[in-house]
Protein backbone atom coordinates (compact mmCIF):
# COMPACT_ATOMS: atom_id res chain seq x y z
CA UNK A 1 0.00 0.00 0.00
CA UNK A 2 1.28 3.57 -1.09
CA UNK A 3 2.13 5.92 1.70
CA UNK A 4 -1.02 8.60 2.24
CA UNK A 5 0.58 12.10 1.04
CA UNK A 6 -0.90 14.49 3.20
CA UNK A 7 0.79 17.61 1.13
CA UNK A 8 -1.40 16.98 -2.23
CA UNK A 9 -4.74 16.25 0.21
CA UNK A 10 -7.02 19.19 -1.05
CA UNK A 11 -8.64 19.08 2.36
CA UNK A 12 -4.86 19.54 3.93
CA UNK A 13 -4.51 22.42 1.68
CA UNK A 14 -7.38 24.15 2.36
CA UNK A 15 -6.36 24.30 6.61
CA UNK A 16 -4.80 27.56 7.72
CA UNK A 17 -0.76 27.56 7.27
CA UNK A 18 -0.85 27.52 11.52
CA UNK A 19 -2.89 24.22 11.66
CA UNK A 20 -0.93 22.87 8.32
CA UNK A 21 2.08 23.51 10.34
CA UNK A 22 1.29 21.82 13.44
CA UNK A 23 -0.13 18.93 11.79
CA UNK A 24 3.12 18.56 10.02
CA UNK A 25 5.23 18.78 12.86
CA UNK A 26 2.88 16.31 15.09
CA UNK A 27 4.88 13.13 13.56
CA UNK A 28 1.56 11.82 12.74
CA UNK A 29 1.06 8.79 10.40
CA UNK A 30 -2.26 9.88 9.30
CA UNK A 31 -4.08 7.66 6.86
CA UNK A 32 -6.56 9.54 5.41
CA UNK A 33 -8.37 13.07 5.52
CA UNK A 34 -10.88 11.86 8.09
CA UNK A 35 -7.82 11.71 10.67
CA UNK A 36 -6.18 14.82 9.45
CA UNK A 37 -9.48 16.37 10.38
CA UNK A 38 -9.62 15.15 13.69
CA UNK A 39 -6.58 16.17 14.94
CA UNK A 40 -6.98 19.61 13.05
CA UNK A 41 -10.27 20.30 14.48
CA UNK A 42 -8.32 19.76 18.47
CA UNK A 43 -5.72 22.18 16.76
CA UNK A 44 -8.15 25.23 15.88
CA UNK A 45 -9.37 24.60 19.08
CA UNK A 46 -6.03 25.33 20.95
CA UNK A 47 -5.16 28.18 18.80
CA UNK A 48 -8.45 29.89 19.26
Amino acid sequence: MDRYQIQSSPFFQSLPLAVQESVMQSGIQFQNDDEIRMFAETVKKTLS
